[in-house]
């Protein structure tokens, strides 16, 4: 039987949270993928994500922050975890997340809680409204990458095969020693196995009010899902000994967890899960690209997986659309690698040390201040940032921006009332203190494929961008700063063809 072929700009495998984002990212940028899955429908995850400013902020660029935050959580819902021997007991001490406060000052994006299904469906509805197409059922069974792009061979869910040609082919779901042989891995490997036991249970009345539970008498946790009633009793457990586990097995389980045998219990399914930490040496080979969890597997704690997933999927899909539009070289993917590999072996080392566990996956270069600057003031070092010469610094405070290429770009009010941050997602935006203004070009270059927006910088916040009534400041489609000229002239108009090309390696790319 003769398989059928497709064409289409982007193939992304796996309908997971980065998948998902990638996808969206793409649609907005105007290039559709096609999204392939193996399994009918992904498991529901019992794990919410704390989606942080940083998260929101790229959600919100792209334009779909509001339907995600539709579905987040009460933000007054309680988040701290009480350890209890059962939830009839008294509480024996409370852990409170160790999430920062962000100012008005630093964002108006707040931080929000959305549980992973939920998150996951929303994607999902925003990638198909931006010309994605979702596949589910659909595996990858092999592919092959040429200078051109990527030849992949699906299987679909009667079992034909079908084979799609790509210009770019993004793993996002599996792990890091699963997904590309020729790519290695490093890390602590696998930190434990454990089960999800999802059920239906009314214990307001028994539990006291928690954002979740450390029980002693089972050594797992008990988790709130979402919907009414609905909980996640989380386990240590041997795969050996998945099988033991039947429906009155758990109810046994979750009956001693709460410290009543008279509750109702309704089990609702399991699932069972391993926590790993492991990273990919790289992040892209040449037009294959890994992100999510075929990039990296962190412990659960701190509830930074989601952001960085997304993140991930924020940062590589504006470059993808460049080279697509035939604006940028195909270099610029290694710049994906260069700023995002290094943000995921931090994220691995900040969940292990809170874990207290033993094994990092890089060493620190340098010693993180405060959880505000962890999340909001990495800087990125690669050649889609033109730096400057200061010692090359991994964080700098969010709260005292410098405005130096890598960082993000810091929210400032415009003389129009929107943030900086309004301008940001699109395309590339040059910030213009306001005596620079009046000389800018009657016609900028285009960047990206795309005309530059311009926008005027009131003079009391130019100190955040670290320029003069004169200076220049240009920012990527993801919000960081990629180039800036403290005391802008005739000059620093001259360089900016020069600069643009370097950005997006249309230089030597002999790929």
């Amino acid at each position: 039987m003769k398989q059928a072929h497709t064409e289409v700009p982007v193939l992304v495998v796996g309908a997971t949270v980065a998948g998902l984002s990638a996808a969206a990212f793409l649609g907005q940028h105007g290039v559709p993928a096609l999204v392939v899955d193996p399994l009918p429908r992904r498991p529901r995850s019992p794990r919410n994500h704390r989606l942080t400013t940083r998260t929101m902020e790229a959600l919100h660029g792209a334009g779909f922050a509001d339907p995600v935050l539709a579905v987040a959580q009460d933000e007054s819902a309680p988040r701290t975890m009480a350890t209890v021997e059962t939830l009839v007991g008294p509480v024996l001490s409370l852990l409170s997340p160790p999430w920062p406060t962000v100012p008005e000052s630093v964002s108006p994006m707040r931080p929000c809680y959305c549980n992973d299904g939920e998150l996951s469906d929303v994607l999902c509805s925003v990638a198909g409204k931006l010309g994605a197409e979702i596949r589910m059922s659909t595996s990858l069974v092999r592919y092959s990458k040429d200078a051109e792009g990527i030849t992949a061979v699906l299987r679909e869910p009667a079992g034909a095969e079908h084979t799609v040609r790509s210009g770019f082919l993004l793993l996002a779901a599996g792990s890091p020693d699963g997904t590309a042989a020729d790519i290695g891995v490093h890390g602590p490997g696998t930190l434990g196995h454990h089960l999800s036991i999802a059920f239906r249970a009314d214990l307001d009345a028994v539990s006291p009010s928690a954002g979740g539970y450390l029980v002693r008498a089972v050594g797992g946790m008990v988790l709130p899902e979402p919907g009414r009633h609905r909980w996640a009793l989380v386990l240590p457990c041997e795969p050996t000994r998945l099988v033991e586990l039947t429906d009155e097995r758990c109810v046994e389980l979750i009956d001693t967890a709460i410290g009543r045998s008279d509750v109702d219990v309704t089990i609702i399914g399991r699932t069972s899960f391993d926590i790993t930490a492991c990273i990919a040496d790289r992040f892209n080979d040449g037009r294959l690209v890994l992100l999510g969890d075929a990039a990296c597997v962190a412990p659960p704690m701190p509830g930074m997986n989601g952001n960085t997933h997304i993140q991930e999927a924020h940062n590589i899909s504006w470059k993808i659309a460049a080279i697509l539009r035939g604006a940028a070289g195909l270099g610029l993917l290694d710049s994906y690698d260069a700023e995002r590999r290094p943000r995921a072996e931090a994220s691995i080392n900040d969940a292990m040390s809170l874990l207290s566990a033993p094994g990092t996956v890089a060493a620190a270069d340098s010693e993180v201040p405060d959880r505000l600057t962890y999340e909001l003031g990495f800087r990125y070092h690669s050649t889609a940032v033109l730096a400057e010469s200061d010692g090359g610094a991994v964080f700098e405070d969010p709260l005292v921006p410098t405005g130096r290429p890598g960082t993000r770009a810091a929210h400032v009010r415009l003389t129009t009332g929107e943030s900086t941050l309004d301008s940001f997602g699109s395309g590339f935006v040059m910030l213009a203190g306001p005596n620079a203004v009046p000389s800018l070009p009657a016609v900028l270059p285009r960047a990206g494929g795309r005309t530059i927006e311009i926008r005027e910088l009131p003079s009391e916040s130019l100190w955040r961008y670290g320029i003069s009534a004169n200076g220049l400041v240009l920012v990527r489609p993801d919000g960081i700063v990629a180039w800036r000229a403290e005391r802008a002239d005739r000059e620093s108009w001259q360089l900016l063809p020069d600069v643009l090309a370097q950005l997006h390696s249309r230089h030597g790319d002999a790929r």
